[in-house]
Parts: C-alpha cells; structure tokens; sequence
C-alpha cells in the first residue's frame, strides 16, 4: 500500500470547511444558527471562521458560557458587559437595554459558545426573549453538545431557525483529504483515505490523530495502515476524559452494555440491560450528543471509534460482565434467526462449541443464506478446531464445493480423514447419518469432475452404502427455491458434468421416488441431461414431470431451469407460441414470488426468444439497458445474462463488443469447473471471430469447443446452432481433424435433429393472437365471463373463439384443453 506522498507547498487554508461556511453564507438571512454535535466536530472552529469573516462594520459579540451563567441575572450582567461600552444604557433593564443596543447601528453578529453548560430553563427563556425582541439586522450563533430547548420552542417560526448537527459538521470524504493536504501537506491515496472516513466518520480529532501519525509530527513515523490500526488508542484519553467519565455512573453503565452489538434496537437494548428505563435512557444518549445516532429503521449505533473504546473498557474493567452480555445478545441472534451473526459472536469469543450449534441449529435456514456469505463465517474458524468438529467441516466443504474452490475442499475432506480414527463411528449431528457417507458424496463430486469417472463411481457407491441414498443434506439445497438458469450446469449437476449427473440420477432416482421435490429435481436434471444428449423424447418427459412439480409446489429453484429449457426446446421445433405461452406462464405463477435475479433470467429468455422472430428493435433496446453488464464485475450467478447479452452482439452484428466481452466472459470461466458455458463462449467467440473474418480465432475458438462438447458429449449445444457450425465445419474442417470423429457425428444428428410431436403442438401455431390469450386462460381454468372482462371481450366472442380453438385443436372442450396441457406441459 502507497504511503502518503509529502507535498513541497502545503496550503493551510481552512477549504476542508468550505462546505458548511457556504451553507453559513446562503442561510445569512436566518436569526438563530444553532450548532449540535459531540465534542470535536469543531462547532467553536467553524463559529471563529464565520465571525472572521464578516464585514468590517459589522458587529461582533463573543461568550463562551460557563456554569455561573445558570443565572440568568449573572448571564445578562456578563452580556451587556461584552458590549462596547461606549453603546451600554445604564438607565434601562438589561435586557431591554441590551436588544435596544443591538437593534441600533450596524448589523450584529452574537455568538454563544459551550451551551451545554447552560441547564436553567430561566435562561433559555432570557435568550428567547432577546431574540424576539431584536430586529433583522441582528443575528444569533449558539454551539453546544446538548439538544437545545430553541428546537422546539413555538415562539421560534421554523423558517428562522438554521440547525446545524453533526453530519452537516463531520468531514465527508473530499473534506479529510483536503484537510489532510492543508494541516500536514500530504495527499491520501483512495483506499486510505475510504478506509479512514469509515474509521472516523468525519470526526476531526480522529482524522487530526492520524494525519499526526503519517506526517512525521510524532516520534514515531507510521505506515497508512498501522496508522489506521493505531486510532482507536490515539483516541482514547479524549473518549474517557471529556465524554465518558463526565456522564452519570448510571448512563455509563448503560453506554458499556449497548457496545456490545454493532447496532442495538429497543427490543435488544432492553435484553442486554435489563433496564425498564432503557428507553428513557437511550434519548437520554441521542439529546446528549453522545455519539449515539439513530436511523430510519429505529436502530442505535455509536460512532465506530467511540463504540471499540466502550467494549474495551468493559473487557477490561469488568470481565465477567463483558462474557453475560455477549451470551445475551448471542442468544438473542440465535431467537431472532440470525445465524451468522451469532457464529460470528461466539467465534470472536472463542466459543467453538456454542458457534457449531449455532451453525447447526437450522440448516434449511443456512442454506438459504448466500454461499459467499456462510463461507466467509465458516473461513472465521480456526482450522483446528474445524477439523475437530466433523459435522461443520463437512458443511464446510461442501459450501467449499458449490463455490467451486475444489482443492480447498480436498484438503477439508483429507484433513477430516486424517484425524478419524478407523474404529469409531462418525455422526453428522443433523441427521443421525454416517460423516464417511458424506466425504466419499463429495469426493465422488470432485472425481467425477476432474473426468475420472472409475473413482467417482467407486465413491457414488460408497456414498449409496453408507447413507443409503443420496444423504439428507440434499433434500435441503434441493429445495431452496433459488432461481437458477438450469440444474445441469449449476452445482446440482456439478456444473455440466453429463456423466456424472446421469449416473447420480439414475442411481438415486428410485431412493427419491417418496419425496416428491427431490423426486422433482431429478427428473428435471435428467430431462436437461437427456436433452443435451439429444434424446429429446425421453428429455421431455422428464422435464415435464419435474416442471409439473415445481408448479404443484411453486418451487422457483425446478419451475425457472424446466421452463428456460423447453422454451428453448420448442423454439427449436419452431413452435414460437408454445414457447411464449410457457414462459408467460412461469412469469404468472410466480409474479409475486420472484426475486431480481429470477426476474432478470425470464426476461433474458424473453429476449433469446424475441431473436428468434427477429425483431431487432426490441433486442437492441435490451442491448442498451444491459451493456452495462459487459464492463461490471462478473459473477456466475449471472452468466445466463450474459450469454443472452454475448447472443444479442452477435444477432445485432456487434462483432467487436461481442469479441471483447466474450473474451473477458471466457477469461473468468477459466477459473470455474462449468465445462459448458465454456464450451457455449467457445463456440460464441467462434462465430463473432469468422463474421469479422478473424479466421484463426474462429478456427482455435471453434476446435476448443468441439474439445469440449466431444469429452462430455455435449450434442445440442451445437445442433441448437446447427446451420452455423455445418457453415463453420465447410470452411475450417481440414484444421478440425483432431475432432473429425465428434462433428461426423453431429453431422449424423444434425439431419434428424427434431422429432414429431404431434399435429395438436403444431395446431397451436395456426392460433390467431386472440385465440391464443383465449387459449392461455383456459388452461388457468378461467371462465368464459372472466376471460370476456380480462380481454374486455363480450362473452359471445369468448364463446367463438373457444369453438375455433377446440377444432384446430381437434380437442372437444375445455377440459380435455385443460387435461391435454396439463400433460404435455
């Protein structure tokens, strides 16, 4: 990390302020500016700034309060004498004599400093009057740590009061780096200076402390990051001494026990304290200033370096109290169902017992929790006590293992075995089941991925043995209800692995045939099998078991694969409006259960179908609400996006966008097992190369894919695209020799690529637009009322075009409609 670089010519004007003078300067025409934040927002720096600045005939009167000007006789006395004196009026009341003073002669400027000292209403009252009584050319700057009665006094119109708190007073990140430049002539490079605002929030003596670290102003010069390590001690004695040990022992104690949390709400807050006042007690905090913010959710938090120097003076002054409040608040995430936060509490308190049972309180829970953020709590344990806990280290690895870091995952698996002894029994502590059935499961995954299919197999029957089946485990990430692109080529399928994924199936099938969503899983991971393999008649069949379950049970993680797949398998029989009515219907059963992700995967297939009846307008204006998408971070849980968007360059003849960003696409997916998507970027790359007439690109690109697709056996990939490849096959198939036995045999498939499917499929391609919207709600199972008001038809027209759509049909009712369709699709 770059260190600060020393600038030759600092400038030490205050610009690091510029934004709240200006806001001082627009705002002039306000009487009362208040100023409201902790200690060292510097509320009295910036009221020096605005009085230095004022115009020469201006006027202006500075108090700094203290606790004798609680009376308010004392108050006034110490005002009037703070006036010139050649302009006092011995003869009147002070206060009177004071606002007729200041109402006179040139504008005037008063400025109140230290106002939490002043606690007597009667005061408060003083000032109000003053104020009222004075004219437009008088203006009034009060600065304090406490809320102020003047906020909420209705004698105050609203449109004259200017508060000032601390976020307007904090430094915002272009401020700190100017003040850094200003203060110590050093300039802070971006990730420093991110680091640093969240550190302090802007707070100036914490920002101060720092730049004094890196500046070379202290004995000890520091690097940007030991720096940044170094603050919460820097400020230390200035947390103690002028905001802790100045409150109340009671609002002490109260401070310490909500450090604990990150933030705290009134239902934790009262679990932590045990206090009925909790509440009271908390505003007590927020009116104080004391570094205590609450958002719009209801929710408390304290300024990040004040809440570490709260936590550390309660782990070091009262140790037991530190330990029962970080029980009590790891019991009250494991209630309220937040699991990782409670792992991660009872790890930071070397608590690996409470942290496992954590884990495994609730794994459907668990599973539904993104993979990267579970793994990144399960990275948090120390390997040795992972390694000692076989129930978590297997859940480890297998979150390793959908993630794919696979060798991660072997060393997991090895290192778990290494300490087994070879005659005791291992439970997983969920199921009651064999933890060896588990480890052989995903050695078997990793085996059959690295294409040795002999120790897979060997592993799969392990697996079968000892768990008799599959494995619990399964049922849960089976059922999760995440919306996928396909099961084939996610980690259900291990990512494109035909084999494996047909064997898997096939071996298990029969052990699932009791639960029907496992039941319904497989059969749709078979069907997307079968269908690669192109046995589309068998493909079928499965996918519409497994699609009929998933609408049974409306499970989003087997309805989106299903649907996307015999979308894509009817409009390769150019049956276009089977295809919509199947997506139009996946879209209605799941309209309010669908999260972003599922919504975007529905509209790419939307836009691969729309390339199919040719409509480039509509494909060109996806193009440009997603380009985006081929600049951004990549992620794999997207790439049906991005295919679809790689699809849309090439379809638009965007050659050169699609060349780029299939390169970036296939540059990442090097690093994945998913054997397919690269194959499908392959194949992609290959025909955006040969439309720009970069031949020896298209040919690599070409020759890679067919690699590919020939070691898995990946047959519709290409004959989806099959008047293309036989084009590329007729100009490059002298360079394909290596390859010559898997394209001879795409050739014999390619001339009987589609099957009948019969003369009712094709009927529905003779239905008039109307019919088909008539079509699509009787197979809902509407009536002829609803679908007249639906349509905004009359009821005789219903009528007629349900008789037109029976004969095309050759289906005699509304039920056989209903029946017919419920089977084929």
């Amino acid at each position: 990390m770059r260190k600060p670089q020393k600038l030759e010519n600092p400038n030490h004007a205050l610009t690091y302020r510029s934004r709240c003078i200006e806001l001082l300067k627009r705002e002039s025409h306000r009487p009362l500016v208040l100023l409201i934040a902790p200690t060292g927002y510097g509320k009295t720096s910036l009221m020096k700034i605005r009085a230095s600045s004022l115009a020469s005939d201006n006027r202006t009167v500075w108090l700094t309060l203290e606790d004798a000007d609680n009376d308010p006789r004392h108050f006034l006395n110490r005002l009037n004498a703070a006036l010139p004196s050649h302009e006092r009026r011995p003869d009147k009341p002070p206060l009177e004599s004071i606002a007729e003073l200041l109402n006179s002669g040139n504008e005037t400027h008063l400025f109140f400093d230290q106002y939490e000292a002043i606690l007597n209403r009667d005061v408060h009252d003083t000032l109000t009057d003053l104020l009222l009584r004075t004219n437009a050319n008088v203006r009034f700057y009060i600065a304090g740590r406490d809320k102020m009665p003047f906020q909420t006094d209705d004698r105050i119109p609203h449109s004259k009061l200017l508060s000032l708190t601390q976020e307007h007073l904090r430094l915002d990140l272009s401020e700190l780096v100017q003040f850094a430049k200003d203060q110590a002539g050093i300039v802070l490079d971006d990730e420093i200076a991110e680091k640093l605002d969240q550190c302090t929030e802007g707070w100036l003596p914490a920002v101060q402390s720092y730049v004094s670290c890196v500046d070379g102003s202290k004995a000890r010069l520091m690097s940007p990051s030991a720096a940044l390590r170094s603050l919460e001690s820097e400020v230390h004695d200035l947390f103690l001494h002028r905001v802790f040990l100045r409150q109340p022992p009671e609002l002490q104690q109260f401070m310490l026990q909500t450090s604990i949390p990150e933030c705290f709400d009134d239902d934790l807050g009262h679990t932590l304290t045990r206090d009925p006042r909790h509440i009271e007690k908390t505003e007590r905090l927020l009116e104080g200033q004391l570094f205590l913010t609450q958002d719009a959710h209801g929710c408390y938090r304290y300024h990040p370096l004040f809440s570490k120097f709260l936590r550390n003076r309660l782990r070091q002054t009262d140790k037991e109290q530190y330990h029962a409040l970080n029980e009590r608040y790891g019991e009250w995430l494991e209630r309220k169902g937040h699991i990782l936060e409670a792992v991660q509490l009872w790890l930071n308190c070397s608590d690996y017992e409470r942290a496992e049972q954590a884990v495994l309180v609730d794994i459907p829970a668990l599973f539904s929790i993104a993979n990267h953020k579970v793994l990144r709590t399960l990275d948090a344990f120390p390997r040795k006590e992972l390694i000692q806990r076989p129930s978590i280290a297997i859940l480890y690895a297998w979150f390793l293992i959908s993630d794919q870091r696979i060798s991660s995952a072997e060393t997991v698996l090895l290192q778990i075995e290494s300490e087994m002894q070879d005659e005791q029994k291992y439970v997983f502590a969920l199921t009651g089941e064999d933890v060896r059935g588990y480890i052989a499961s995903f050695h078997s995954i990793i085996y059959f991925l690295r294409h040795d299919k002999e120790k897979g197999a060997a592993f799969m029957q392990e697996t079968e043995s000892r768990l008799n089946g599959r494995g619990l485990i399964y049922c849960h990430t089976s059922s999760i209800n995440k919306p996928v692109s396909s099961l084939f080529k996610s980690a259900f399928g291990h990512w494109g692995t035909l084999d494996q994924s047909i064997a898997m199936c096939e071996y298990a099938e029969e052990n699932w045939r009791g639960d029907n969503r496992g039941y319904g899983y497989f059969q749709a991971l078979l069907g997307e099998c079968y269908y690669e393999r192109n046995q589309l008649a068998v493909a079928e069949k499965c996918l519409v078991k497994g699609r009929r379950i998933g609408l049974d049970l409306l499970d989003i993680g087997l309805l989106l694969p299903t649907t996307l797949t015999m979308v894509q398998m009817k409009q390769q029989q150019g049956m276009h409006s089977t295809a919509q009515l199947l997506l139009d219907e996946t879209k209605s059963r799941l309209e309010d259960r669908l999260e972003p992700v599922g919504r975007q995967l529905l509209d790419s297939c939307r836009i691969r179908l729309i390339m199919g009846s040719n409509e480039p307008d509509q494909v060109s204006r996806w193009v440009t609400e997603h380009r985006h998408r081929a600049s951004e971070a990549l992620d794999h849980n997207h790439m049906y996006e991005y295919l679809t968007l790689l699809r849309a360059f090439l379809y638009l003849r965007q050659y050169e966008k699609g060349i780029s960003f299939g390169e970036r696409l296939l540059q990442y997916s090097q690093s994945l097992y998913r054997f397919y998507y690269k194959a499908e970027i392959h194949l992609l790359l290959a025909f955006l190369n040969d439309s720009s007439m970069e031949t020896p690109s298209a040919v690599n690109h070409l020759r890679q894919a067919l690699e590919i697709g020939q070691q898995e056996g990946y047959f519709r990939l290409f004959l989806n695209e099959w008047d293309r490849v036989k084009s590329l096959f007729t100009k490059y198939g002298q360079q394909l020799r290596q390859t010559t036995a898997f394209h001879d045999e795409l050739y014999q498939q390619g001339g009987d690529a589609a099957i009948d499917y019969g003369e009712q499929n094709r009927a529905v391609e003779r239905l008039t637009p109307s019919e088909s919207k008539v079509l699509k709600l009787l197979i809902e199972g509407r009536s002829n009322a609803f679908i007249a008001d639906r349509l905004s038809n009359s009821v005789e027209t219903v009528k007629s075009h349900c008789k037109s759509i029976y004969k095309k049909l050759e289906l005699k009712n509304r039920e056989e409609v209903r029946t017919y369709f419920e089977k084929t699709f």
